[in-house]
């Protein structure tokens, strides 16, 4: 570098490992595979001439599932420690048909050539709303070898059902929603009921104001583009019991007064209600007790009995 030009300002945080230099790469250690010999098959007998689309395919970013995703400085602390454990760089072996390094411990590894220009309808599949959901215009994969190892174990969640929607939305999106609400009302509880794959957000409140729960309502749906109903309760309604959602939506909601919609709101392309694109209508429902509207005393409850007292 000579003195008239200006050193660059290094982007990446202080602390960092210095930049790893770029070189030339060794092309010699890899030799190209040969051409099997399949009639009735177009790839395994091609020879390529320049380097083929591939990419890693595993469950989705564990740091992105986190409540609060690392940011650089906490990625790197993380790094370090695996490194004071004995962790090292992954091994890796050559795929079999494919000039691509695979991870040498991999319990099932699939090879192929990915073609982005051609496009095939992928699915039906199971989908976490319950449904078989639409074909998808995707991508193809021709596929040319499959590996495994010994009993090996095939790691996924069960689609369609609880544990789909559980870490695709209740997990990572139950605290994002608890900070949007709690911006205006730093009690208030909030859930996502699993049974309503995402799309439904309850929160429970003292209600002391008959135009909060309005409020929290929008909040909810500001907070997460998969939100389209909102139900706020009063304290003295469990949010983990369906029921009891349904006792205060029967008894403390007046259908022409305590509904708001919201048409025309962006949500998930794949909700059955919306259309193709995720355009909908968006629902807050205040299912709170207006006291000012009528005075109707209070729940009826009964104290918890010991019957060991009785039964001895």
């Amino acid at each position: 570098m000579s003195e008239s030009t200006p050193a660059r300002e290094d982007p990446r945080p202080a602390g960092w490992p210095a930049a790893q230099a770029p070189g030339r790469m060794p092309i010699e250690k890899y030799r190209t595979f040969p051409p099997i010999d399949l009639p009735d098959r177009k790839w395994p007998g091609r020879v390529i001439t320049h380097a083929p689309i591939w990419c890693s395919v595993d469950l989705r970013d564990g740091n992105q599932a986190l409540v609060n995703p690392m940011d650089h400085e906490r990625k790197k602390r993380m790094f370090e420690t695996l490194v004071k454990m004995g962790f090292k760089e992954i091994e890796v072996c050559r795929g079999r048909t494919v000039a691509v390094a695979v991870p040498a411990a991999a319990e099932i590894e699939v090879e192929g050539h990915l073609h982005p220009a051609v496009r095939q309808p992928e699915g039906p599949l199971a989908e976490f709303h319950g449904y078989h959901g639409e074909p998808w215009n995707s991508p193809t994969l021709e596929v040319t070898c499959i590996s495994w190892r010994d009993d090996p174990i095939y790691q996924t969640i069960i689609p369609g059902w609880y544990e789909h929607v559980y870490i695709g939305n209740v997990l990572p999106r139950e605290p994002l929603l608890r900070r949007f609400v709690r911006h205006l009302d730093p009690t208030a509880d909030v859930h996502i009921p699993p049974y309503a794959n995402g799309f439904l957000a309850v929160i429970r409140i003292d209600r002391d104001n008959p135009g909060t729960p309005r409020n929290l309502a929008l909040a909810a749906l500001a907070a997460h583009i998969n939100v389209r109903n909102v139900i706020v309760v009063d304290r003295d309604v469990d949010i983990h019991e369906p029921s009891e959602i349904q006792w205060a939506l029967t008894n403390r909601v007046h259908w022409l007064d305590d509904v708001f919609t919201i048409p025309g709101a962006q949500g998930h392309e794949m909700d059955p209600v919306a259309d193709q694109r995720g355009v909908g209508v968006k629902v807050g429902i205040d299912a709170t007790y207006k006291r000012e509207r009528r005075e109707y005393g209070e729940r009826v409850s009964y104290p918890v009995v010991d019957l060991s007292a009785y039964l001895s």
